[in-house]
């Protein structure tokens, strides 16, 4: 869980609300470097669905974001956190990864 504990600052529930609006407008740059310094497994989920979403897409941030999306859902799997979080892995190896992994 230490992946968890990355964040270095507080952001509140409207704070995180603004970058997410972003991030449905296809701005993920921005919104990205604000999850990656805020605390939080909200913050934790919105780093791993940027991550997929830069340009280059990459295997590190690929990587990167399914390790974030385990570690959210690790903590309790069955809020909404959690679900979100097992969702999008289970999208990131259908969609994601060079060679899709639908099993």
């Amino acid at each position: 869980m230490a992946l968890l504990a990355l964040g270095c600052q507080h952001a509140s529930a409207a704070d995180l609300a603004a970058q997410w609006q972003k991030v449905v407008a296809y701005d993920c740059e921005g919104p990205h470097r604000v999850f990656a310094r805020t605390e939080g497994r909200e913050a934790r989920l919105g780093e791993a669905v940027t991550l997929l979403n830069l340009q280059p897409r990459t295997a590190r941030n690929i990587e990167r974001s399914a390790l974030l999306l385990d570690a959210v859902a690790g903590v309790d799997p069955g809020d909404e956190l959690g679900i979100s979080a097992r969702y999008l892995r289970a999208r990131l190896e259908e969609v994601h990864r060079p060679e899709a992994q639908p099993a």
